[in-house]
């Protein structure tokens, strides 16, 4: 075999898959906290999809934006001093089947993650108000949900103001939530009873009752409710 081929081939092999950066701002993103940079951030998480993973790179700056979605492999790294703000004009934000729609969600991933020193900012005091004014509104966004996910990991990520749940996770396995922090101030309690196993790591989002809810996929008496597992 040709010596160049050879080495190219080792060094091909030795990389880590998945461990390309799609900065968002690569892909229209503008950080201003005003213009909707929904399609940019969601843009860079299918450009990672398509190619096996990697890192979906948040810089500096405040990321306004509607609902996206999130994939196996990818890792949403928000840099010191990058928020995400999630939209809330309720005149557009997005309904479906008579409920807001979760604004960070992924269902049936792996290998997922959410880490970094950025914040993802709920702006939920308009939220908070429109239930005070008319409890019978239309369901409220959780911020985060995963469902039927595996190996989840959110680290260092700060978690605030919530439109309603912070972080719900549902028939996820294999579950680690560390050193996030957040504040629960007006978002609706979480039914204990669906936490099961109960033991989570020691930080405060994870062990905040009014912050995080980890339950069956479909919590309703008699039906198939399984738990999240193996959460730490």
């Amino acid at each position: 075999m040709n010596m160049k081929l050879t080495v190219a081939l080792l060094l091909s092999l030795s990389l880590p898959m998945g461990a390309a950066t799609f900065n968002v701002r690569d892909f229209g993103a503008t950080g201003d906290g005003h213009t909707l940079d929904t399609a940019a951030i969601q843009k860079a998480v299918d450009a990672a999809s398509v190619a096996g993973g990697g890192t979906v790179l948040v810089p500096a700056g405040q990321y306004l934006t509607d609902p996206f979605t999130l994939a196996s492999g990818i890792d949403l790294h928000l840099d010191a001093n990058a928020v995400i703000l999630i939209d809330n004009d309720l005149t557009r934000y997005p309904v479906d089947r008579k409920r807001y729609v979760d604004a960070i969600t992924a269902t049936g991933a792996h290998d997922l993650g959410i880490s970094g020193d950025g914040a993802i900012d709920g702006q939920g005091e308009v939220w908070w108000q429109a239930f005070r004014d008319n409890p019978n509104m239309t369901h409220r966004p959780y911020m985060i949900k995963f469902l039927k996910c595996t190996r989840l990991k959110i680290t260092g990520v700060t978690l605030r103001n919530s439109p309603m749940f912070h972080l719900v996770t549902q028939n996820c396995t294999d579950v680690t939530i560390s050193a996030s922090r957040s504040n629960p101030r007006n978002t609706r309690p979480t039914p204990t009873a669906l936490i099961r196993p109960a033991g989570i790591s020691s930080s405060p989002a994870a062990t905040s009752t009014r912050a995080t809810m980890i339950s069956p996929s479909n919590p309703r008496p008699g039906a198939d409710a399984r738990p999240a597992t193996n959460i730490s």
